[in-house]
């Protein structure tokens, strides 16, 4: 019952308390309908225990493979539920076992960064409207769902506004309410994207038009994310050397990249929280911002000359 209300109140169309992005609520729901629900939907939710969550966590982990942050969130999730109960009078307020349950969200794998560098040799490789989308992405930090959701009427004196998402073929909201802040728009950037919309090939190039428009729907919709990523981006990256077969890489590797680029070069950390726009400068450096080879030799070479003091010229 707790489930199927917070279904009803807060990944319906019409929210009552929380705002949640399409694919988050699409997420939540398939987290209540694979693990949450067919466990728990039999039990009083007042009886069940800390111990018992934490056992069930460590078993559905092993059996579906699952990282350790996916099933941080699953926790999250059902101390959502509860919260909801909570709220709704449903249940008592200290009733919640998911505070005793131990989760952690550190991941173990190590994201792919393409660095401004890098993703210029993807550029170079590629044509209209692909090239477009790659400098795009690697010089504004936008997310790809924020890119693709882009009208034409949202470039213009010399801003990108975002204001929409596209992403599992649905219109949705931007991310967070600081998502929403317009990006740059550089001189370069706003003439391939004014050659893209005014190119001969381009059959929708109207500001309620989309900029990826996609031609087998007659522009009615955005291109696919997930094939411009695979088909043109991914596969770049392998003829270039830049991965290694079997490697992931999503169009998130150029907003880590450019992350990574502006902090080497010292940049002010808000700075680059507003460009990459994100509520928490936290969020920006700790997950965001990566070390690199080039900057760890760097520093490492400085450490070793200043171990070693310059030697004085002797007089003779």
């Amino acid at each position: 019952m707790l489930a199927d209300r917070f279904i009803t109140d807060e990944l319906g169309e019409h929210h009552l308390v929380t705002k949640r992005a399409h694919s988050t609520k699409h997420t939540y729901k398939m987290y209540l309908r694979l693990y949450l629900k067919p466990r728990w939907s039999t039990r009083v939710a007042t009886k069940i225990g800390h111990v018992e969550i934490q056992q069930w966590l460590k078993q559905i982990q092993g059996e579906n493979d699952l990282s350790d942050p996916t099933l941080h969130r699953i926790k999250q999730l059902m101390g959502l539920v509860y919260a909801h109960g909570h709220w709704t009078l449903m249940i008592p307020k200290a009733c919640d076992p998911t505070d005793l349950v131990r989760t952690t969200s550190v991941s173990s794998y190590e994201p792919k960064v393409l660095v401004p560098d890098d993703s210029h040799k993807i550029f170079l490789k590629l044509k209209a409207p692909e090239n477009v989308l790659v400098l795009l992405l690697a010089t504004t930090g936008l997310r790809i769902s924020e890119a693709l959701g882009l009208k034409w009427g949202d470039v213009r004196d010399g801003l990108i506004h975002v204001s929409r998402s596209w992403t599992m073929k649905t219109v949705g909201d931007t991310k967070s309410a600081a998502s929403k802040t317009a990006v740059p728009c550089s001189q370069i950037l706003s003439e391939y994207l004014d050659g893209r919309r005014h190119s001969p090939v381009n059959l929708y190039s109207k500001d309620t038009d989309w900029v990826f428009a996609s031609s087998q729907r007659k522009g009615a919709s955005p291109r696919s994310g997930g094939m411009m990523v695979r088909t043109y981006i991914k596969q770049t990256a392998l003829d270039l050397g830049l991965i290694k077969p079997g490697e992931r890489l999503g169009a998130h590797a150029m907003r880590h990249g450019l992350a990574t680029f502006l902090a080497s070069l010292r940049t002010d950390p808000k700075t680059i929280q507003g460009l990459m726009r994100h509520s928490d400068v936290n969020t920006t450096f700790n997950l965001y911002v990566h070390g690199r080879h080039s900057d760890r030799l760097e520093a490492h070479t400085a450490a070793t000359a200043a171990f070693f003091p310059p030697v004085s010229p002797t007089v003779q």
